[in-house]
């Protein structure tokens, strides 16, 4: 089983932002079959709003779904279903106070297929 969830849990808990960070599995010879991020913002009232953008041109195993017009927020997703050691892509946060960010991150592990 990998544990992101308690890596992405560690960088909510840390209310810092660490540019660059890179999200590893708890046994390097682990593969994901797939993943899905998700970003939702909260305005200081409480609204929700889009916060960021994606940019997965650095992985072609990696789609955009806003950009592809499937989402109408920040997603991304794996596009082939096949075993990865890992996946490359890069979010830019929205300006300083637009207020607060949460990431939902789903990892596909094997397939029944």
């Amino acid at each position: 089983m990998l544990s992101l969830w308690a890596c992405v849990r560690a960088l909510c808990i840390s209310n810092t932002w660490a540019p660059a960070v890179t999200i590893n599995g708890s046994n390097p010879a682990q593969r994901l079959m797939g993943v899905m991020v998700e970003v939702t913002g909260f305005d200081s009232k409480g609204n929700i709003y889009s916060p960021g953008r994606f940019n997965t041109s650095m992985d072609l195993r990696v789609q955009d779904l806003r950009e592809d017009k499937t989402c109408e927020k920040p997603v991304i997703a794996h596009r082939y279903l096949v075993k990865k050691d890992m996946v490359r892509f890069q979010w830019t946060a929205p300006k300083p106070g637009a207020g607060c960010v949460h990431f939902n991150a789903t990892v596909i592990e094997h397939s029944d297929k």
